[in-house]
């Protein structure tokens, strides 16, 4: 079986395999992937823009919007006006925001250990490390 074959079925399973926690959590009947990733990217870097956001993300501004806007529906985020540039919106988690994330992030360390576990020391270090070199041409 060739290389990227291989590949792809792990990553499968590993997709899979998450998706599978993802379906017993009521945490994930309130937010999709993408948007535990924009309540993460709030919380790292306090009070963002919009345009942060954008960059951050890698998403069109214009599509950030909508997703900002699903987000302070849900009651997550907060747009709240920069004092000392009112032109500029800047975005913070709520605390039911932060509730959530931190709950998220919680389901993905479980998962994270899990797929450690079959596992020596000594290849977890090393599967992490390829997998950070890996990520990084993401």
């Amino acid at each position: 079986m060739e290389d990227g074959t291989r590949l792809r079925k792990c990553l499968t399973a590993l997709l899979d395999g998450f998706l599978s926690i993802r379906e017993h959590d009521p945490t994930y009947d309130l937010i999709n992937p993408h948007e535990a990733v924009m309540l993460e990217i709030i919380h790292n870097k306090p009070n963002p823009t919009m345009s942060d956001l954008a960059k951050s993300s890698g998403v069109p501004a214009n599509t950030m919007t909508g997703i900002v806007d699903r987000l302070v529906r849900q009651g997550l985020v907060q747009r709240e006006t920069s004092e000392k540039d009112r032109r500029l919106v800047l975005v913070t988690l709520t605390e039911y925001g932060l509730e959530i994330l931190e709950k998220s992030l919680d389901l993905l360390d479980k998962y994270s250990q899990r797929l450690l576990l079959p596992l020596v020391k000594k290849e977890q270090k090393i599967l992490i490390e390829l997998l950070e070199k890996v990520t990084k041409n993401i």
